[in-house]
This record gives C-alpha cells, structure tokens and sequence, in this order.
C-alpha cells in the first residue's frame, strides 16, 4: 500500500504517469513448486508425483486465479494507455473458484489421481477472494482470454516438460 501511494504522489507532484496493478493469484508455465508457491503449482507437483493433496479447511474457500499470459497483456496495456497514470487496478478474472473445484479441474487437465486430505483450516486465512476488474475493463480494455481450464491444461503440459521431462 505504501509503495502504492508513493507511485500516486509522484504521479501528482512530478506528473510521472504510474499505474499500480494488483495481482491475483497468477499461474502459468514455469512457476515455483516450492511450499511457498501458490496452490496451483503445489497441487500441480502432488498430482504429477501421486501424493496426497492436503486442503486446509473444507476446501469452499473461493480464489481468483488468473493466467500468466493475461497478466503480461494488463502490463503492456497498462503501460500503453494514457488514462492508466495514476490508477490502482485489479488484474484477475473476477471469477471465484473454489479450492475443491480447483483441485477437479486439474484432476481433469492432467488426467492422474491424487489423493486429498483435508485439514483444519488454517488461522486467519480469508474465506473468499475475488477481484472487482470493472475499472481495469473500463480503462484498459482489460479482458481475461484464458479461462481456468485451458490454462491449466497448458500449465499441465509445460510443468511435465519443464519439470518433469515427460513427454506429451
């Protein structure tokens, strides 16, 4: 937030045109699969190794995840238009996903089983993220082409190549 109303006041004073975006939940080819990850990548590496998948709570809990690629299109748009200088605009789907519906459609995407253990939820954690994108369609002409599925599906192929050196 700091580093956003920094970007705001040079704007204002020094008339230097910043744009700040917020990210959710971005996923795509070549992503971290460490613990730290995002739940894609981690749940990516499980099914791809035949592991349990742990969901912490009852797996309701709802997160926009936006593909990699459209991310790149907000940032080049981002810094193309005009209006853009000295907004805060959300780059997602604006499209909730549960984790249960998420862990489905990679089910799906990388036709392998996994197992799902489901664990207490974890503290403080929110139950529900989805971004209002309005402003980012209003102003940048933003608009999401990769749905969940086929983005997973392409995410599903890279991360065998790249991570696992299977083949197709």
């Amino acid at each position: 937030m700091a580093a956003e109303k920094y970007c705001f006041a040079f704007y204002k004073v020094h008339s230097v045109p910043t744009t700040s975006l917020r990210y959710f939940n971005i996923y795509g080819p070549r992503q971290d699969t460490s613990e730290y990850a995002n739940a894609i990548s981690i749940f990516l590496g499980k099914f791809k190794e035949g592991k349990p998948i742990t969901i912490f709570g009852d797996g309701e809990q709802t997160r926009d995840f936006v593909f990699v690629e459209d991310v790149v299109t907000a940032n080049i748009l981002a810094a193309t238009q005009p209006a853009a200088a000295g907004e805060i605009l959300n780059i997602a789907t604006g499209l909730a996903t549960s984790i249960n519906q998420l862990v489905n459609s990679i089910k799906q995407a990388s036709h392998r089983e996994s197992p799902i253990i489901y664990a207490a939820a974890r503290a403080g954690e929110v139950k529900h993220s989805r971004a209002n994108t309005e402003k980012a369609r209003k102003i940048l002409g933003f608009r999401p082409q990769t749905n969940l599925k086929d983005g997973l599906l392409l995410t599903w192929k890279e991360f065998k190549k790249g991570v696992a050196g299977e083949a197709e």
